[in-house]
C-alpha cells in the first residue's frame, strides 16, 4: 500500500471533558452525542482516502471515535497504546482554571514554553515525541493505510516534529474534535522499531492530585 510520504492522524471526537476544559489524560469518559456524530462523518470524509485499517489510542474515548470510523468505512481497529494521550501526573481531571490556581508557576510555564514543564508522573513533550515517532513508523510499515486515531497531544506533536518545528511551538496548533491531519513523515522515521507491531497494555488512570 503506498503512503505517498504521509500518514493520517485525527483527534477523537468530543467528551464532556472538552466542553468543561479539563485535561481528561487518560481518564476512561465516553464521547458525547455529538462526539459521536463527529467520529461518523469523519467516517464518511474519508470514504476515498484508501484507509484500510484504525490503528487507536487504548484510552475509551478513542477507541469509540475509531469503532465509529472504522464502522463506517469497514475496515478493522487496532489498539495500540503508543496513541494514548499525554500523561498529565498531577494535572489530570483538573480544569484550566484549577490548575492555574494550584500550579500557578508550571501553568505559565505550560502556555509560554511548554517543552520546558517539567511535574513529577507527567510526560515531557519530548518523550512524548519518542512515542509518536515509534507508531508513525510502525504503521507505515504495517502493509496497511492506517488511520491513527489519537489525542490533541499528540496531533501537535507529530505535526511539528513532521515538519521540523520545535516542540515550543505546541500551543500554535489548533486541534478541534474529529480534525483530520495528514502528516509527511521524514524519511528518517522510518527506522527499525524498538516496539511490538501491537503494543496494546490496559490504559491507567494516574493520580490527580
Amino acid at each position: 500500500m503506498k503512503h505517498n510520504g504521509e500518514v493520517l492522524v485525527a483527534r477523537h471526537g468530543e467528551t464532556e471533558s472538552n466542553r468543561a476544559g479539563r485535561y481528561a489524560g487518560w481518564c476512561m469518559e465516553s464521547l458525547t452525542r455529538l462526539g459521536r456524530e463527529q467520529a461518523v462523518e469523519l467516517g464518511y470524509r474519508l470514504k476515498d482516502a484508501g484507509v484500510t485499517r484504525v490503528r487507536t489510542s487504548c484510552i475509551r474515548r478513542a477507541q469509540e471515535t475509531a469503532a465509529l470510523v472504522g464502522g463506517v468505512l469497514g475496515v478493522p481497529v487496532l489498539p495500540d497504546s503508543r496513541l494514548n494521550e499525554l500523561r498529565m501526573g498531577p494535572w489530570e481531571g483538573l480544569t484550566e482554571a484549577e490548575v492555574l490556581e494550584r500550579y500557578p508557576g508550571e501553568f505559565r510555564i505550560w502556555h509560554e514554553a511548554p517543552d520546558e514543564l517539567r511535574l513529577p508522573d507527567r510526560e515531557t513533550l519530548r518523550e512524548l515525541a519518542g512515542r509518536v515517532q515509534e507508531v508513525v513508523a510502525t504503521s507505515m510499515r504495517s502493509g496497511h493505510r492506517e488511520l491513527l486515531m489519537t489525542h490533541v497531544a499528540l496531533v501537535r506533536v507529530a505535526t511539528l516534529a513532521a515538519y521540523g518545528r520545535p516542540l515550543s511551538e505546541y500551543k500554535q496548533i489548533e486541534v478541534e474534535n474529529c480534525c483530520l491531519m495528514p502528516v509527511p513523515v521524514p524519511p528518517t522515521w522510518i527506522v527499525p522499531d524498538r516496539a511490538q507491531e501491537v503494543a496494546s497494555v490496559p490504559a491507567q488512570r494516574f493520580a490527580t492530585g
